[in-house]
């Protein structure tokens, strides 16, 4: 009996020293992980392309059991399905660029310089069809802006972003772009879905200017739907960045005034009533082209000189 568990024992020890040799170190996963990510530096611009595929196929034969070799594996098949329409990208059409561009990504799929050529055509065509929903009220316009919208998020929702500048600008065009398709929702009233969609926005967002700027948007869509002590906190949070032009300051101030205004009108507290002037006040004075702001303040101001002091 000792001499069988003996035996066992032996055979179990062996076979863990086995499973040790025969999987990866941790020193092979860590610099296979390292050459990785510079493979992946070389994905950024087409001309590269070659030589992205050279570092995967090294990366698969070098570190075949780790995991970023078979990422590299994998990889290395989908850059290679991208030569040929690298290849054809010169002779693509104008109107065929899109699909182009669609059947591109869908074979090798994040490739960033198809991905972001891709996004650039969903933004310009998102914006052109935005601006002309708002103003017409078209179904047709209205749906093909909001299936751009629908595209471009499912595009960028399963790309992996990196610390560089092309994928920072990225992000913040894609919270602009999210801004752009709440301020047509915001003009056919449908508040819900447009702060749905600058909510999104944020989340791509690379810093907190750019949030600032959506928090303006997401602030008044929150009032219009009732949530007055949410609306208030997002525009302070957004008049709480230095770095907000004049312009987003003077749309942002409105909310606070019509935060204060609301309180107000429940309160009865004179501090609520000139709190709401101040704020539309500071709108006015930077942009005096905005209306709605300048005759709420003229109305306001009217109403207050009838009250005690």
């Amino acid at each position: 009996m000792r001499a069988r568990n003996r035996c066992l024992a032996i055979l179990v020890g062996s076979l863990v020293i086995c499973v040790a040799a025969c999987g990866p170190s941790q020193k092979d996963i860590a610099e296979s992980g390292r050459l990785l990510e510079r493979a992946r530096d070389h994905e950024e611009a087409f001309e590269a392309l070659e030589e992205a595929i050279l570092k995967y196929r090294e990366l698969a034969k070098k570190y075949p059991q780790t995991p970023a070799g078979l990422k590299a594996t994998v990889r290395t098949k989908e850059l290679e399905a991208a030569r040929t329409f690298v290849a054809a990208a010169d002779s693509v059409s104008a109107d065929s660029m899109v699909s182009f561009y669609e059947r591109f990504i869908q074979a090798s799929p994040g490739y960033p310089p198809a991905l972001r050529k891709l996004g650039r055509l969903y933004y310009n065509q998102s914006y052109l069809f935005g601006r002309s929903a708002a103003k017409t009220r078209a179904p047709g316009f209205i749906n093909s802006t909001m299936r751009l919208w629908a595209r471009q998020d499912s595009l960028w929702s399963r790309y992996e972003f990196r610390a560089t500048t092309a994928d920072r600008t990225w992000r913040d065009r894609l919270c602009r772009q999210a801004i752009d398709v709440g301020r047509m929702l915001q003009e056919l009233n449908r508040y819900q879905e447009a702060l749905d969609i600058v909510n999104q926005g944020i989340g791509y967002a690379s810093g907190d200017d750019m949030v600032a700027v959506a928090r303006v948007y997401a602030a008044y869509y929150t009032y219009t739907l009732g949530d007055n002590p949410g609306a208030l906190k997002l525009a302070d949070e957004a008049l709480g960045n230095e770095h907000l032009s004049d312009g987003d300051r003077a749309l942002a101030y409105p909310v606070v005034g019509l935060a204060y205004l609301y309180t107000y009108e429940d309160s009865g507290e004179l501090p609520d009533l000139d709190a709401a002037i101040s704020a539309l006040n500071e709108s006015v004075n930077r942009d005096p082209g905005l209306q709605e702001p300048k005759e709420l303040l003229k109305a306001l101001r009217a109403e207050r000189g009838k009250l005690p002091l």
